[in-house]
């Protein structure tokens, strides 16, 4: 694991949060435990399940994590890293199943309708929690089992940045601009997509209303406002921080919080606004109405593969860390997530972007 980690990580570290969409062909790999590791000790629950009934016996066999990303991206290397770590800790086999067919809503579907038994588990990002605000995907968090979290939140978010000759200096200068040429600000994102409902946010946040123009992918984004196409975009940390250092790009501000990639740039919050709620974050969901016992076994091997030194060297090559959070703990965050976007999307409806 660590190898393949290795060879590939220069090209992927910028996706590691922003991976969405891809080929619709699934491509399959086991994570299997070494035979010394039991599961006893980390990922049996004790307690009742939903109805009251029996301990967990999960996993008593392989499990199927679906992911909805692509293979090699740096979500599928996160995803990767997360079944290794539990296939240690609970000595079983789990099976990472890429599907990105029927618009990354497939892999959707066949975890909702398996049977609620914990051996078929949903991967994804927050991109399917704005499929569900939007209506491409007619169902809710709700329609799932909350699992977990496996990235942790804003740990390297969001950045507003401009090219370097721009004549923006800092973010007062790109508001004052807005609010004295009404509509003349360009900036661009991937219609759709997650940082288009982070773009609405930070709209909504400081008044301004840019004309908005389809931009692709952080890359694609960048390439624009270097060609002097747009005058800002919304990007990751991880795609600025070798446009910053290279003197390329500057960064206006951070929309998350404070960032190790890009130090000395204020946040929203230091600016005098409110920091955005919104983080790509990845998320484990699986079939609605599973046994709490199940559930709370799902938690624990969590809990074991968070701690697990491996998984913790690879998610730093990736800089992205981990702060274990439980099943219930998890479903509070995407519920507050859920309902921020949800606030959003009417700012998304008048961009035009719906």
């Amino acid at each position: 694991m660590k190898k393949i980690i290795s060879a590939a990580m220069a090209a992927l570290m910028a996706a590691a949060l922003t991976a969405c969409g891809g080929s619709s062909t699934a491509s399959t790999t086991a994570a299997t435990a070494p035979a010394e590791t039991t599961a006893a000790a980390t990922a049996t629950a004790s307690g009742n399940s939903a109805a009251g009934s029996a301990e967990s016996t999960w996993p008593n066999g392989s499990v199927n994590v679906v992911l909805n990303q692509t293979a090699g991206g740096g979500s599928d290397m996160l995803t990767r890293l997360l079944t290794d770590a539990m296939g240690k800790a609970t000595g079983q086999s789990f099976v990472v199943v890429n599907d990105t067919s029927g618009g990354n809503i497939t892999a959707c579907e066949t975890v909702r309708n398996a049977k609620p038994e914990g051996y078929d588990l949903l991967a994804t990002n927050c991109g399917t929690l704005t499929r569900m605000v939007t209506g491409q995907y007619a169902h809710t968090p709700d329609d799932f089992t909350v699992l977990g979290l496996y990235t942790t939140p804003s740990d390297e978010g969001y950045c507003v940045v401009v090219k370097a000759d721009s004549e923006f200096q800092t973010l007062e200068d790109l508001i004052a601009y807005d609010q004295a040429n009404p509509g003349e600000l360009v900036t661009s994102g991937q219609v759709g997509g997650f940082v288009m409902f982070m773009e609405a946010e930070l709209e909504k946040m400081l008044g301004i209303k840019p004309t908005f123009v389809e931009g692709g992918s952080d890359g694609d984004r960048i390439l624009t406002i270097l060609g002097d196409s747009i005058d800002y975009a919304l990007v990751s940390t991880l795609s600025a921080k070798q446009y910053v250092e290279a003197g390329d790009l500057r960064a206006l501000c951070m929309v998350n919080s404070p960032s190790k990639l890009i130090p000395d740039v204020k946040t929203l919050e230091e600016l005098g606004y409110q920091n955005s709620k919104l983080s790509n974050l990845m998320l484990l969901f699986g079939p609605k109405d599973m046994a709490q016992a199940d559930v709370d076994a799902i938690g624990k091997a969590l809990e074991a593969a968070s701690q697990d030194q491996t998984l913790i060297d690879g998610y730093a090559q990736l800089n992205c860390i981990w702060d274990y959070k439980s099943p219930a703990e998890s479903k509070a965050m995407i519920d507050e997530m859920f309902q921020t976007l949800s606030e959003v999307y009417p700012v998304v409806q008048e961009m035009g972007l719906s």
